[in-house]
């Protein structure tokens, strides 16, 4: 069994619609931070889209808040087999200043739909 989730990134946090939405999910005994594994045996997948980069090097690294929070939640929850499908430089070619990231955004997207279609078998 699997579960995804998909959500916009606001000011690198999770918008406060998801974040109201993994309240009302955590039930007491059955799914909730204190023993009750109700993700237990899932597969949880997020797939992250990211306008630039937060990796280690990048002009914003580490400010990518949102994805270990949605893990921690998950691991919180009783899941292990949690998998992160990223695509980085998703607005090259579109923002201005962003045209040489194009070729990144490309191989990244290409990378994540790839990463995707094996978790997704």
């Amino acid at each position: 069994s699997s579960s995804s989730a998909a959500s916009d990134v606001y000011k690198r946090q999770v918008p406060s619609v998801l974040k109201a939405y993994i309240d009302q999910i955590i039930v007491g005994g059955e799914l909730d931070d204190r023993g009750a594994a109700g993700l237990a045996g899932k597969k949880i997948t997020f797939v992250v889209a990211q306008g630039g980069s937060y990796k280690d090097g990048a002009p914003r690294a580490g400010r990518d808040f949102a994805t270990g929070y949605l893990e921690l939640v998950a691991k919180a929850l009783g899941a292990t087999d949690i998998q992160t499908v990223l695509a980085e430089f998703t607005l090259a070619g579109i923002a201005p200043g962003m045209e040489s990231l194009v070729d990144a955004k490309n191989a990244s997207v290409a990378s994540a739909k790839h990463a995707a279609r094996k978790r997704a078998a």
